[in-house]
């Protein structure tokens, strides 16, 4: 996702030096979660559960990138609620970034750039209904919920997916004692 020359991008390994650097700031480690003090493996264990995470439907993450190629920042959608189309966004920006706009961005790309699209896509393939009302704080909003087809698909996808996952786990183990 882009926007102008910010882009935000799902972590990769080779991340792991510039995760590092960002997170040795004091604002970083008092207003996160992050380990004081950060150390590399920190970065190295965070980046390597990013797809895990996915996977579980637990988080996504995104790094935002500066046109130059320098880390601007950490932007996650936590706490992810499909029935009810919202998530916790939990975010730090690093400190030669900070007052550039890079969080307000990056919140709207995330928002605009994954959110609203998967629940339309869900929608116009029949697994989830929408219908607009009025939330807790009298705010209109779009209420989602999931349909008999969705949940289904659900289902068979879970079949698929923990299949697969049976599959690569036994590789592991054979691999594994195939090295002792």
């Amino acid at each position: 996702m882009r926007d102008g020359d910010l882009t935000l991008r799902p972590p990769v390994p080779d991340d792991a030096e510039a995760v590092t650097a960002a997170c040795q700031d004091a604002e970083i480690q008092r207003w996160t979660l992050v380990p004081s003090p950060y150390r590399r493996e920190h970065a190295e264990e965070w980046l390597a559960s990013a797809p895990g995470r996915v996977q579980a439907g637990e988080a996504v993450s995104l790094l935002a990138f500066q046109g130059d190629g320098r880390l601007a920042g950490s932007f996650s959608l936590m706490e992810l609620d499909l029935a009810s189309g919202s998530a916790e966004i939990g975010y730090w920006v690093a400190p030669w970034a900070r007052g550039r706009g890079v969080a307000t961005r990056s919140v709207l790309l995330v928002e605009e750039g994954t959110l609203y699209p998967a629940l339309h896509r869900l929608e116009r393939r029949g697994w989830i209904a929408s219908e607009w009302g009025v939330s807790e704080n009298n705010r209109k909003a779009k209420f989602y919920s999931m349909t008999a087809g969705g949940r289904a698909r659900l289902r068979a996808e879970s079949r698929v997916w923990q299949r697969n996952a049976d599959a690569i786990a036994a590789v592991l183990r054979r691999t594994s004692s195939d090295a002792s």
